[in-house]
């Protein structure tokens, strides 16, 4: 399978397609390397919005637990749109991954402070973009790769009392306070009161928009 989408393809909201590399393997094996496959969730205006099939590490949300927003988190601005950015792509894909505003969004049900709208390459998905996007809980489930299960996936709680094969995984809205943000469960719900933004386990799934033409 070829880790390049052409410039030029017609992508169609559902598909499934590879895009840059990324480790998969687990603590037994450190190079297998392959390629990251994307579920296209928009297509607009020759370009493409794309976020993994899987959840591909854990990361937290930020270094310390403290107040934070999305535009000073970790996540965003070490690992994202850093480490991660880097090592999955090569320069020329990295060319055609486009600079996105990314908006602050709001949580509909706490009074967290959202921060200031950025300027990123890769993002998380907000809180409303998860629920337009998926339309059932089940679309919203996430399984992690053995890289992130043997990074210490979480495929357990808190909200469940039995292990899954999926995973939390990180939205990027605050949660009931800004030491929390949201992200979806095991279930495939949105949590809106989050979780600690230092949570161990918490999988990340990187969205981005793609230039088609």
């Amino acid at each position: 399978m070829s880790d390049v989408i052409r410039a030029g393809a017609s992508l169609r909201v559902g598909d499934t397609v590879p895009f840059g590399r990324y480790r998969q393997g687990d603590g037994n094996r450190p190079k297998d390397v392959r390629p990251l496959l994307w579920q296209v969730l928009d297509v607009a205006d020759g370009r493409a919005l794309l976020i993994t099939k899987q959840a591909i590490n854990v990361k937290w949300y930020h270094k310390s637990s403290r107040r934070v927003t999305w535009e000073r988190c970790t996540l965003r601005t070490l690992f994202l749109n850093g480490r991660f950015l880097d090592a999955a792509f090569r320069p020329a894909e990295r060319r055609r991954i486009l600079v996105t505003a990314v908006r602050a969004d709001r949580n509909p049900k706490y009074d967290a402070d959202p921060g200031t709208d950025t300027q990123d390459r890769i993002f998380l998905l907000s809180a409303s973009e998860a629920e337009r996007y998926f339309d059932s809980r089940t679309a919203r489930q996430c399984c992690p790769t053995d890289y992130a299960r043997y990074r210490g996936a979480n495929s357990w709680g808190p909200y469940h009392e039995s292990f899954s094969d999926c995973c939390w995984w990180w939205l990027r809205t605050p949660g009931c306070t800004n030491k929390y943000a949201m992200g979806v469960d095991l279930g495939g719900d949105i949590r809106y009161a989050g979780q600690d933004v230092r949570s161990n386990g918490n999988c990340v799934r990187p969205a981005l928009w793609l230039r088609l033409t």
